[in-house]
């Protein structure tokens, strides 16, 4: 079993504290915080135009790993627009990051 606690200390000094609002009990199995994870990643959105430009010109420049996100994902180019894809190279990242986290640390759950 996982516990609440075990998951903030692991997350303490991250970027990802904020997951913790996604666990919903105190002690859960490793497949229930992967539903969590999921659930947080699912979330994450780049709003506004200018945020998701920026995002974008830093970590993607020329949009070939957020427009494979994309394509991966099954959007139709018409549906598509800087916040969209934004948002699913953030998430990418961060199930990138988090995989690194919990994967270093799951010997310890």
């Amino acid at each position: 079993m996982i516990t609440k606690t075990k998951i903030k200390k692991l997350l303490l000094n991250t970027d990802y504290m904020d997951l913790i609002y996604y666990v919903k009990q105190d002690k859960f199995t490793l497949d229930e915080f992967r539903e969590y994870i999921q659930e947080y990643i699912d979330s994450i959105q780049v709003m506004y135009y200018v945020d998701a430009m920026k995002f974008l010109l830093e970590n993607d420049y020329s949009l070939q790993n957020s427009l494979e996100l994309a394509k991966n994902a099954g959007f139709e180019l018409d549906n598509l627009d800087s916040e969209k894809l934004a948002s699913l190279l953030k998430q990418d990242y961060t199930r990138d990051d988090l995989n690194e986290i919990f994967d270093n640390n799951i010997r310890g759950f």
